[in-house]
């Protein structure tokens, strides 16, 4: 048994969550980046002892973990990315070829 399906893509949707991924990603980003700073600042420099260099090494085993879910989110990404840009040639491509046809085909 054959399987049909139609496929509708609108590309403004597209984009426009792909640009809510990337706002999304980058905010998070700088979150992190800013816990990092403050709790290497905390270890190092305001509370030195053994329970700050233990809270320090924790963070950064959790910040590697969430580095990796960084680069799982910029693969997904760069896909919708890749994504987004075949169909926008498939568009084109079929936009040219409908105005390539002729339109007038009884002679009138």
């Amino acid at each position: 048994m054959a399987m049909t399906a139609v496929l509708k893509v609108d590309l403004r949707i597209v984009n426009t969550k792909l640009g809510t991924f990337r706002t999304k990603r980058q905010s998070l980003y700088n979150l992190m980046e800013s816990i990092k700073r403050i709790i290497t600042a905390l270890a190092t420099v305001s509370w030195i002892s053994p329970a700050s260099r233990m809270l320090l090494q924790k963070f950064l085993q959790l910040y590697r973990q969430i580095e990796e879910a960084f680069r799982i989110v910029d693969e997904y990404i760069h896909d919708l990315e890749v994504v987004l840009q075949q169909y926008q040639q498939i568009e084109q491509r079929l936009s040219d070829k409908a105005e390539g046809l002729k339109t007038d085909i009884f002679g009138v």
